[in-house]
């Protein structure tokens, strides 16, 4: 599979870089280290989301997705669909 990402986001990828480094006190290789954490980090975040006022909840959520993200990810498509959970509350706008 291939992924088509924008010279501007790859640019601010490449420029955040140094920061990424300091943070998890080491350099990666190639930017595509740097993408697939980031990718991974936006999942996280997209979950996290959802249940912004249950900390447990939350890490709850995102042990259950490591461990079985279809069903995770079902789960909360259906709960959007019926109404139980609401994104475009955090999103308005989309995600872009």
């Amino acid at each position: 599979m291939q992924i088509e990402i924008s010279q501007d986001t790859i640019k601010k990828i490449e420029i955040y870089m140094e920061a990424i480094d300091i943070s998890i006190k080491e350099k990666r290789k190639e930017i595509s280290e740097y993408v697939n954490g980031i990718l991974y980090l936006g999942l996280q975040r997209m979950i996290i989301d959802l249940f912004p006022e249950n900390e447990l909840l939350q890490k709850t959520m995102l042990l259950m997705f490591e461990e079985n993200p279809i069903f995770v990810s079902k789960f909360i498509a259906e709960r959007i669909k019926d109404g139980t959970l609401t994104p475009e509350e955090k999103y308005p706008l989309g995600i872009t």
